[in-house]
């Protein structure tokens, strides 16, 4: 980014430029890119350098004790964290992933930091499911023909009520 490398090879941005060098999609590309920005040295507007945002995992991605998609994992889910936790428990908490991340494999990382971030980060849990609350619904679109297709977001309790209603009408 700071030497403009995807200028210099015609492409519009690091992002398209990884894209076309690596043969890899656009979300790929933008995760190595974000992954790259997080774990490397960093320069301020004025010159000053300044250390990694994530210096744990930069270094033991450097020792190679964890994989790039660990890697990716961790810096996504400490980042996702609120920024009051993260100032008290946040180093704390990217050392707990590290330190899962050198004995499993990135998907079972994966469930695992969600897992540790609902816990840690309990408000944020809440903040999710009122999202969702806000944007369930239910779509049902008809045919000429008259049948149709059903499709929404339903809260737990008007799922068990969809669920119990279709139960008792599909016995004979």
């Amino acid at each position: 980014e700071a030497r403009n490398v995807a200028f210099e090879f015609g492409a519009k941005n690091t992002v398209d430029l990884l894209r076309h060098a690596l043969t890899i999609g656009a979300q790929d590309a933008g995760g190595r890119g974000k992954l790259a920005a997080a774990v490397c040295e960093r320069v301020t507007v004025t010159g000053v350098p300044v250390g990694p945002a994530h210096p744990q995992t930069a270094q033991a991605l450097a020792d190679g004790s964890i994989s790039t998609r660990a890697a990716g994992t961790i810096v996504a889910t400490v980042d996702r964290i609120d920024d009051f936790v993260a100032d008290e428990a946040g180093p704390l908490f990217e050392a707990n992933l590290i330190d899962f991340a050198r004995d499993h494999d990135p998907e079972t990382l994966g469930k695992y930091a969600n897992g540790m971030k609902a816990r840690l980060d309990q408000d944020g849990a809440y903040r999710d499911l009122e999202r969702a609350q806000r944007r369930r619904e239910l779509t049902l679109r008809s045919r000429p023909d008259g049948s149709g297709t059903l499709s929404g977001e339903l809260t737990c309790e008007a799922a068990e009520y969809v669920e119990t209603l279709v139960d008792t009408l599909a016995k004979p």
